[in-house]
């Protein structure tokens, strides 16, 4: 390095080498986790719940007072082509998953129906308003709960025991991701409620022929970053809030 010390020369070059091996290892990492492969081995151990049965289903609307309640995803910010009540914001791909499962069971069982799901920020509109009006104006079911101050499974789990302990309600119907239901039910039991994983949306974990398991797809590491959200926000809730 042309006009430096010996020793800041060396140093300027271990860091610039540093830097290009820190490269290289993430879009290594990023390729890897992008192949179906991988994907597979981080949703193995998170869709335990499996799907409910039909003997299930018809068995959901009888025993103790009972409840589905549906947790939101995220949202999006700029659909203006739905010209809706609430500006340019819908639910996202993921929460219309689990409002669309949660009408299902609605119209399987007639039990009622609550939405859990809050702000992003101050001038949002809550989740839990978004997936009330979609409930309506797609499926033609009225929510008769919305929890609308959560702001993540954990105050999903909170704030919707209290309303439904208010309403005599100890049974919760608990529709989500299939892959986000071990941390949702743990959340949702550990508030004294007795829960039913009604899962959702399953990643497919069956496996396939060596060339389709590794070839990559942005799909896939989309898929595999939520699979490593899980796992973390798993652990943190066990540090955080003990289950």
């Amino acid at each position: 390095m042309r006009g430096l010390p010996g020793k800041a020369a060396r140093r300027l070059w271990f860091f610039k080498r540093l830097a290009i091996a820190a490269l290289f290892g993430l879009a290594a990492g990023e390729l890897v986790l992008s192949t179906p492969l991988a994907a597979r081995l981080l949703f193995a151990g998170l869709q335990i719940a499996p799907p409910l049965s039909e003997g299930q289903l018809r068995a959901l609307s009888a025993g103790p007072p009972a409840a589905i309640a549906i947790l939101a995803a995220g949202r999006r910010r700029e659909a203006a082509e739905y010209g809706g009540q609430f500006g340019n914001e819908t639910l996202d791909a993921l929460s219309l998953e689990r409002v669309r499962y949660g009408a299902y069971l609605g119209r399987k069982t007639g039990l009622p129906i609550l939405v859990s799901g809050g702000l992003a920020g101050p001038r949002d509109v809550p989740l839990a308003t978004l997936m009330a009006e979609t409930l309506s104006a797609d499926y033609g079911i009225r929510a008769k709960w919305l929890e609308s101050e959560s702001s993540n499974t954990a105050e999903n789990a909170i704030f919707s025991t209290e309303l439904l302990k208010r309403a005599g309600i100890g049974r919760v119907i608990l529709v989500t991701h299939a892959w986000h239901m071990n941390r949702a039910e743990k959340a949702f039991a550990a508030n004294g409620l007795s829960i039913e994983p009604a899962p959702t949306a399953f990643y497919d974990t069956k496996w396939s022929d060596i060339g389709s398991e590794i070839t990559p797809s942005l799909m896939t590491l989309r898929m595999s970053g939520y699979a490593i959200h899980e796992i973390v926000g798993g652990a943190w809730y066990r540090l955080r809030y003990g289950y």
